[in-house]
This record gives structure tokens, sequence and C-alpha cells, in this order.
């Protein structure tokens, strides 16, 4: 760790300020003969072979220990002496004792004593107990520690002469900061060519280890006893980690055996302990002594590995490592061994299933006839794991060829559910419809396209062959696995919702959810929590809301199933749209946007773009609202219908108005009427579009269109009477229509605080109209108070407008300007979740904290790091230790 260059500046600092200096190792033969290491010391400072304290030290130490010390007394009196000694663990006992007693006896002289030794991790001997009483007795202590990442960027560069890039630091950091081995390791990389510079900048060409470091290795392993080098290259295969059990098991021994081997290479500095396992202390040793086992012993074992963890049922990232690294090209019984890992790790880990497959598929020949069935099963693990562009073009790829039952069974079924998440019911329909036509389809891929089937139906909510194909299946249940039934509930759910029959839907979504909580992983799978969810969230009933999509998310992290992730997300993003938190509600909205973007599941984007649209709405930045919708105007010119494309349609209706004008509205929202041309659906799934509408209506001159807008508000709030929301929202509409003002007195009572300011603000205008100034001045300056408080900058400017014209100015409301950069850029939640982050809370903790998901945390956490211009959580947490400290 650098005692050797620590040393040898010393002596040269000592020798050049006069000093006798003498010194050397305690290792070597001469440490095997009582006080042999000290006469080759002493013999700088004149004592010659054959004398007493030579001849003497093994019969009388005491003689041998006076004479030395008149030596030293007799040296020094003409000039000050460093007397040193090297790897002092090395030394006998009769040494050791010598250095306890000398120092103290010499303390009046002007002599100098330096030792070194190498700490030993695993036990005391009796070199520690001789410093413990050193720096007791005053001695100066300096512990070399592993060298900092700063530091072993400048020795590479050093040694390099060259700026070292990104992938060879990280290789230096292998090294674990030892710098005996980070200089090995770049003069070997020098030696064979592995590093290239240019232009003062060095970068890796080969990773592989170089011999230099090959061979302080094997000497360090040869050093070590058989049983400890043998357990040291086993473990090596099991991972730089490793646990006892395990590695008592791959040596079918007792653990307890296992002790003396591992207490050498701990004591060796090998190993070290860690939490419930034990770790190679240096990345670069324990990856040097992987590489030095042969390749097909290596393979054995990692087989071996694979099949025992495989065996006692745990199908971790790991176990398919130690498989894959185990299968060489070929090996049918090995590739088989991957399938059964894959079949077995599919349902509750999909990753590890996917690592699995995909390593299985590049080792099979494609003229092989396991091929197309490997090629169903990665189609599977990537439409679970959330690559479903790459997942559809796999499986129409595998279509394209003659593909036999049941694997295009398997295939077509995938692809019916990859469509569905892309946004593409029909597609999705009608590849679940032309499987169930297949000739001799199995039981279980029958109910599995059904539920596809289902799943496609459920995007056009009342249709009717829908609803009676969920129908039929709840009616026999016993030919249905829970997967089916519970979709078939989730369908008639949404279709009793789209027609107004609110409690039948929250009923059968109920029971949707009360089945999935104790059923299978695929039933599971079908998340009815988020049906449920969203529907809480449009009649406002956001606590529940809140609190099934935190579970919902647990439950779909646990399942491994990421192609879902952009749906819990944009539907908390609705959550918080709905509570007046904007800033929250852009965050989880972006964050769904991008999830949806990575993973293809367009199933999900109309969502976060209403929520990003509506949000940017508010806020009166037109131009970043009609960029939002530009996404889903491009959705719809593929002619995909999802959930939100009504409550999209009316949020680009609004930007439209607000651009362009009312006739510009009215014409986009010929899209969303019904038969009988009252816009029923849009008023169950946005209750709030209502006033909207009827001004909308009013302003063209349609009172026959409003009146129509008003029946449908009402006749929903009087069929769903315990529901506030509809009751305040017909009243809204009604209220607008008749200009009445009690009615929007009453309409303010809407549990969403922005309804509630819309309800007050038209209040104030129809007051203003018939000459109630004081009463219109009261209800115009509440709405403005709620407008603001839920940034709403654009309706509150109106709000101000309304109020001048009434002979009233409202001073300009904004929120506290805020610099750019720095501490005080951030905003309240920003500073909370800085705060939490510095306390070492993970991203997941702070969520759980602050009732928001993972990926708002982080989206907030990219702004802090940019505001705060930091690159690590290590520097935020310093930067807000000092702003602490200084408040």
């Amino acid at each position: 760790m650098g005692r050797n260059l620590l040393l040898t500046r010393a002596v040269d600092e000592a020798a050049g300020r006069g000093f006798a200096v003498t010194g050397g190792s305690a290792s070597g033969l001469r440490r095997l003969a009582p006080l042999g290491s000290l006469f080759s010391v002493f013999q700088g400072l004149g004592m010659s072979e054959g004398s007493a304290f030579e001849t003497g030290a093994s019969e009388n130490l005491f003689p041998a220990i006076d004479e030395l010390r008149g030596l030293v007394q007799s040296r020094s009196a003409d000039r000050p002496v460093l007397v040193w000694l090297d790897d002092v663990q090395e030394a006998d006992l009769a040494t050791l004792l010598t250095l306890k007693i000398l120092p103290a006896q010499l303390a009046s002289a002007p002599v100098a004593w330096m030792f070194t030794r190498q700490v030993t991790a695993a036990r005391t001997t009796e070199a520690d107990l001789l410093f413990d009483r050193l720096r007791h007795e005053g001695a100066r202590y300096i512990e070399l520690g592993p060298l900092g990442n700063e530091a072993i960027a400048e020795i590479t560069a050093d040694v390099l002469k060259a700026k070292p890039e990104r992938e060879l630091l990280a290789l230096a950091a292998q090294t674990a900061g030892n710098p005996m081995l980070l200089v090995e390791l770049l003069k070997g990389l020098l030696e064979e060519g592995a590093v290239r510079v240019s232009r003062g900048e060095a970068s890796l060409i080969s990773n592989v280890v170089p011999q230099r470091v090959r061979t302080i290795v094997q000497r360090r392993m040869d050093d070590l006893k058989p049983d400890t080098r043998r357990l040291l290259e086993v473990a090596a295969i099991l991972g730089r980690c490793f646990s006892a059990e395990d590695l008592a098991e791959l040596l079918d021994r007792a653990p307890v055996e296992l002790l003396p081997a591992i207490r050498e290479a701990m004591a060796e500095g090998v190993l070290i302990e860690m939490a419930q396992a034990a770790s190679f202390r240096h990345e670069l040793v324990w990856r040097t002594i992987v590489e030095m086992i042969p390749m097909t012993v290596r393979q054995a074992v990692h087989r071996q590995i694979g099949e025992f963890l495989l065996d006692r049922g745990e199908l971790s990232e790991t176990a398919a490592e130690h498989l894959i690294l185990g299968t060489p090209p070929g090996d049918a019984r090995a590739l088989a061994r991957l399938d059964r890992a894959a079949a077995q790790a599919l349902p509750t880990s999909p990753s590890t299933a996917l690592h699995l497959t995909e390593r299985a598929l590049q080792l099979t020949d494609q003229r092989d006839s396991d091929w197309l069935a490997r090629t169903a099963t990665a189609v599977e693990t990537l439409t679970l794991t959330g690559d479903l562009g790459k997942a559809e073009t796999l499986a129409r790829a595998a279509l394209a060829e003659p593909t036999p039952m049941p694997t295009a069974a398997r295939l077509r079924i995938a692809t019916s559910a990859i469509l569905h998440l892309r946004g593409r019911p029909a597609e999705a329909r009608a590849e679940a419809v032309d499987t169930l036509a297949l000739p001799r389809l199995p039981v279980n891929l029958r109910d599995k396209a059904e539920v596809a089937l289902l799943h496609a139906m459920a995007a056009d909510p009342g249709e009717r062959a829908g609803e009676e194909r969920a129908a039929a299946v709840l009616d026999k249940p016993d030919r249905h696995g829970d997967a089916a039934l519970i979709t078939a509930r989730i369908l008639l759910a949404t279709s009793a919702w789209a027609r107004g029959e609110l409690q039948e839907g929250l009923r059968l979504a109920r029971e949707a959810v009360g089945h999935a909580l104790l059923g299978s992983i695929p039933a599971r799978r079908t998340h009815p929590r988020l049906t449920l969810a969203s529907m809480l969230g449009d009649v406002r009933r956001l606590d529940e809301a809140q609190g099934l999509l935190r579970t919902a998310e647990r439950e779909r992290s646990s399942l491994d199933h990421h192609a879902w992730a952009a749906g819990t997300s944009a539907l908390q993003a609705r959550i918080h749209l709905a509570a007046g938190r904007p800033d929250d509600a852009v965050a989880e909205a972006a964050a769904a946007l991008r999830l949806a973007t990575e993973t293809g599941a367009d199933l999900f984007a109309p969502t976060a773009i209403s929520v990003l649209a509506t949000a940017a709405l508010r806020g009166g930045d037109m131009t970043l609202a009609a960029r939002h919708l530009e996404r889903f105007e491009d959705l719809l010119l593929e002619r995909q219908a999802v959930p939100d494309t009504l409550r999209c349609t009316a949020v680009l209706a609004q930007v439209n108005e607000a651009r362009f004008g009312s006739e510009a509205a009215t014409a986009l929202l010929s899209r969303l009427r019904d038969a009988d041309g009252r816009y029923r659906r849009l008023l169950v799934t946005a209750p709030d579009s209502g006033a909207w509408l009827v001004r909308l209506a009013l302003a063209g001159g349609d009172r026959a269109q409003a009146e129509g807008v008003v029946a449908v508000a009402a006749e929903l709030a009087e069929g769903n009477p315990c529901f506030a929301f509809l009751t305040c929202a017909a009243a809204h509409a009604r209220g607008l229509l008749r200009r009445d003002a009690s009615l929007l007195d009453e309409a303010a009572q809407s549990p969403d605080p922005w309804c509630r300011a819309s309800a007050l603000e038209d209040c104030g205008v129809v007051l203003a109209a018939a000459s109630a100034r004081q009463d219109a001045v009261g209800r115009l300056d509440q709405a403005l108070d709620l407008y603001q408080r839920h940034g709403a900058a654009r309706d509150a400017a109106r709000v101000r407008s309304r109020l001048r014209e009434i002979g009233v100015r409202r001073r300009h409301w904004s929120r506290r300007a805020r610099p750019k950069t720095g501490w005080a850029s951030l905003t309240d939640t920003e500073q909370k979740i800085t705060g939490l982050a510095a306390q070492g809370l993970t991203n997941r903790q702070i969520a759980e904290q602050m009732f928001l998901s993972v990926h708002t945390i982080a989206f907030h956490l990219r702004h802090v790091f940019r505001k705060l211009e930091v690159g690590s959580r290590v520097e935020l947490t310093r930067l807000s230790l000092e702003h602490d400290r200084k408040r």
C-alpha cells in the first residue's frame, strides 16, 4: 500500500538532515533466528559479526539488548539516529520484545524509530500488540488506506502519460485503491499493448488481465495452503461475493470444515467479511483467479452451480448467469437445461427468463427444431419485460416461417398482447380471433387467447359483442382460468362505466381486484387495480385511487411486469392533477411518457399526454400544450383507439379553442359524439368537461346542444347520487345554461379544486351581470385564489380581467421568482426530496414517505442535480449539509 515509497522518502529526508540512518526488513531467512532481523538492521551503526549481540541472543536476550542500547547511545552522541524496520509482522518474538523495550529506554536520546507492518484483518498478532503499546506511549501512527478515486485517476494518468477514459478508470478501480496492484496493472497494460494513447487520451483496447498481475496473484496463491487455494478457486467461480453455505454445498463439505481455509484467506487479505457473506477484497484479484482456471473446468463448475441453485428453486439473475456460463455451443442437454430454467423463471422473473432464453437462442442454429419454441419464449419474455418493438419484430419473423402447433398459437397470443399494449386493439382482436380458430388448440392456450381477445375488446367499452363474450366466460367459470374470469369482469366493468352505470362498474372492478388478490400470476398480471383506480379518479375518490395505485405499482414491480410501468405512472399523474398538484402531475406524466416510449406501450401515452397538455393549458403555455398533443394526433392518424382517447381529444379541442377560437374546437368535438350526439361517454370519463361543453355550445349559439349536455349530466348525477363530483358537475352545467348563481354555488362544493374555482368564476360572472357587484367580487376573488394556488396562471389572468371589468384591480400574483441554479432555485418539493436523499434514503424510500412514485422522485432529482450542478448523491449530500449549517 505504498510502505516502501514512504520509507524511502523518510530515509532520504533523514539523511538530508544529517541523521545516521540504519534499517532493514523483518522478513527473509534472518527472521528464523532470534534477533536475526535486528542484527542486519544495526550493522549500519557499526555492529560487526561475532558480537555478543549476535552470539548471545539465543541464550540470554537481555545482555544483547544492553549491548544494542549502548551502540545506539554511542552513535547518537555525535548525531541523531533513525532506525527503521519494515514488515514487523514477520519479526520473531525476541525482536518484538526488544522493540518494546528500547524506544522507552532511549527516550531521552536523539533517536527516531520507524516501524511498518501489514495489518491482518482476521487475527491479532504480537506485532499488533507492539503497535498498540507504542501508540499508547505517544508514537505517531499512520494508516495507509486504499487510494481514493481521484488518486487512482492521477496515478493512472501519471503512469500512462495521458488522460484515462472512463472504461480504463473503471478497470483501474478494480484494484480497490492498492497502489502496487494499480501500477502493475497499468504497466502490464502498456507492455501488452492493451492501451491506446491518442491526442493525450488513453483508452482501453483489451480488458484481459495482464501477465504482470497474474504473476502477482499466482505468487500470492502459491503462498497459501492447498486447501485454501482450492477453496478460493471454487469461490471465485461462485462470484466475487459468496455465502459459506453455497461454497460448502459446492465442495460437498460441512461449512465448519471450511473455517481454517477461510480464516487463512482473510488473514492474508484475499477475502474480507461482509454481512452474511464473504467477498474478495480486490475485484481485479478475483477476476484474475477466475481467468487462471481452465475454461473447461470453469464451465463445468458454472454448470454445477447453476444446477444446484435451480434444484433448490432459486431463479435469480445469479443462477441464470451460472447456467449461461456453463452452457457451451451445441450442447443439447445444456440448452435443454436453459429451456427448463427459463420456463421455471418466466412466471415470477421474466427478466431472468429473458436472459436465459436469449442466450439459448444465440447458441441455437436457426435450422434446429427447437429454434421456434425458444423464439416463442423470447417473445413472451420480451412482452412482459417491456421491449414490445423487439418482441413484435421477432414474433412476425417467426410466424413468417412454417410454424407447428402449439408454437404458432403461442406466438399469435403474444402478438395479440403486444398489439393491445401498443394501442392497436383492432389488430390485437384479429390476432386473438385467428388464434381461437386454429384447429387442435390446446386448452391452456385457448384460455390465454380468450384473455387476449377480451383485453382487445375492452378498448371499445359498450360494444355488444364484447359484453356478450365476457358474460359467456363468466357463465362457465369451470371452463376458464382465473385470468380469463378477471379480464371478463374488467370488460363488463368498463362497459357499465361507459353507459353511466357507475355503481355496477365499481362493483365488477372490485370483484376483479378481489379475485386477482389471491389469484395466479397470470391473473395478477391483468392489473384490475388500474381499472378500479381509473374509475375512482373519474369520480374524484382520490385517496382510495392513490392507495390502489401504490399497491398496484408494488405488485407490478414484484411481478417484473415492466410493460405496464407506464400505466401506473400515467394514472398517478391524473390523480395529482385532479388533487391540484400540477408540478407532481407533470413530473409523473413525463415519466409515464418516457416509459411508454421506452417500452412501446402506447396504450398509456394518451393519459400522460392529456395531463401534460391540461397542465400546460392551465398554466397559459399554449405552444407547449400543442406540442404535447402532436404525439396524440400521430396516434390518431395510426387509427389507434385507447382508453383515454376521449379525454385527450377533449383537451385537444380546448387547446384549439384557446388558440384558434370556438369553431376549431367544435369541429374536433364531432369525433366525441355518441349516437344521440350528447357526449355521454365523455361526461362519464371526464364529468368536469360538461361545463366547458355547455359554454362552448352557448358561445356558438347552439342552445339545443347545450341542453343535451345538461340532460346527460343530470341523468348521470341522478343515476349515481352517491358521487358528489357528478352532482357538482351537473349543477355546474345546469347553472351555466340557466345562469343560476345558486346552482353554481352548489357546483363550487366540488372535490376537484380546479372545478371549484371554475364554478366560482362562472358564479361571479352571473352575479356581476345581475348587478350584485359585492357578491360577484367575493366569488371571483375566491376563484382567483384557488387558480393561483393550483398553478392555473391562464385562468387566474382571465379572472383578474373580469374583476377589472367591474372596477376592481388585483395585483398579479406569481410564484416567487427563483434563480435558475443554486439552492434558491429548488422548489419546495425538490428541497424536501433533497433533504431525504441527503439522509441516505433510496428513491423508493423517498417515494413511500412522500406518497409519490419512484419515477416522480427520479424526475425531481434530475432537476435538482441540474440546478445544483452536481453529478452524484455524495455531492448532493455535501451541499445539503453545508446549507443546513448556514441556516
